[in-house]
């Protein structure tokens, strides 16, 4: 089974961790950016426009594209760019590999539902009260369809690129981010549940 990771930084606002040298040799590892001149060692930088004109919307519309940033792979490991990845996760992954799922998620580890995330947001100032209450509409107007108890940290996931279901979803997810809100534990709500 062939593992992929790939990451995406626009705008400059992260720091790349370099990859470990046992990883490196093992494993492809790709970044896209819309800076020409970045380097970060053990990464393939793959330099493209920004998808969207807001550098967090051009994130998530290569974070949640996989069938088309990391194509020819069996597995691919999104992870944000302010993250290093280890070589205990690797090995994790390389012994659930049969395990693993068309998308895997990890828990959040500080708030454990979607009322708790975004009320969090708001206290830190990070969403405006507008988004605020769309998100809490969103949220209200789906808490039937969904099971709201779930959290999921997404600064790293895998997927199946392959999966008709993951595209159709993370096309929803994309279509979400930019209409109701532009954090994807709010509007992520549908997925791994």
């Amino acid at each position: 089974m062939k593992i992929k990771f790939y990451t995406a930084l626009f705008g400059n606002y992260d720091e790349i961790f370099p990859i470990e040298e046992s990883l490196k040799n093992k494993y492809e590892f790709i970044l896209y950016t819309d800076n020409k001149n970045l380097r970060a060692e053990g990464f393939k930088i793959k330099s493209i426009p920004k998808p969207s004109l807001n550098n967090s919307l051009s994130n998530r519309m290569i974070k949640f594209n996989p069938s088309k940033y990391a194509t020819n792979c069996d597995y691919a490991v999104y992870f944000d760019a302010n993250l290093g990845i280890k070589r205990g996760f690797v090995e994790f992954l390389e012994n659930n590999i049969n395990k693993l799922q068309d998308l895997n998620l990890f828990r959040h580890p500080i708030n454990s539902n979607v009322f708790e995330e975004i009320i969090l947001l708001k206290k830190l100032g990070r969403i405006p009260n507008q988004k605020y209450e769309k998100a809490k509409y969103f949220i209200n107007s789906n808490n039937k369809k969904y099971n709201l108890d779930f959290l999921s940290e997404n600064n790293i996931f895998v997927t199946k690129p392959k999966s008709k279901k993951i595209r159709v979803l993370f096309q929803d997810c994309i279509e979400k981010l930019s209409s109701v809100i532009g954090r994807d534990q709010i509007i992520f709500l549908d997925f791994g549940r």
